[in-house]
């Protein structure tokens, strides 16, 4: 697919041997990226395939909440954004926090 040349990484269950939520797709994911799971974030918008699954896995999960569901779930108080626009804001608060 021709988009695929957009991205560093792509990442399939087919290649990763495993599928949403199991950890290993996302602990395949950052092998291919030769980083570490603590230095990844994942943006998702199925908190429990997603976000809850990724941080199983290491990374910081993030959950992409387009519809606002937050009041609907009360067990997570992780980051979320309502949109992907938000992305550059969230990742400025991460940086502030990993240097205070």
């Amino acid at each position: 697919m021709w988009y695929f040349s957009k991205f560093d990484v792509v990442v399939t269950s087919q290649r990763a041997g495993a599928a949403k939520p199991s950890a290993e797709i996302f602990v395949y994911a950052c092998e291919e990226l030769r980083e570490s799971a603590s230095d990844c974030i994942y943006i998702g918008d199925n908190l429990k395939l997603d976000v809850i699954a990724a941080t199983k896995a290491g990374m910081l999960g993030v959950w992409l909440d387009r519809e606002q569901k937050t009041s609907e779930i009360d067990f997570y108080d992780g980051d979320k954004i309502n949109s992907l626009s938000q992305i550059p804001m969230l990742l400025a608060k991460l940086t502030r926090i990993s240097t205070e």
